[in-house]
């Protein structure tokens, strides 16, 4: 069991802003369900859009969206 402590509330022990998280489920095959949790601090999803906008006026030709908010280079 895990403890809630301060921070975000998620009760992971996240000592961050805001807790997001990733979650995995394998209905077909397994059936388990996995959350993980993102805990990041404030700021650092912007910080990580301002930083791929750069890189998109850098290199315009070479990175593709190839899904809604997915990037990838190009091959």
């Amino acid at each position: 069991m895990v403890a809630a402590v301060s921070g975000c509330g998620c009760g992971w022990g996240c000592w961050g802003v805001g807790c997001r998280g990733c979650s995995v489920f394998d209905p077909g095959r397994s059936g388990v369900r996995v959350f993980i949790p993102l805990c990041l601090e404030e700021g650092w999803i912007d910080e990580q859009r301002g930083l791929l906008g750069r890189v998109r006026t850098a290199w315009p030709g070479e990175v593709l969206e190839s899904s809604p908010g997915v990037w990838e280079w190009r091959r």
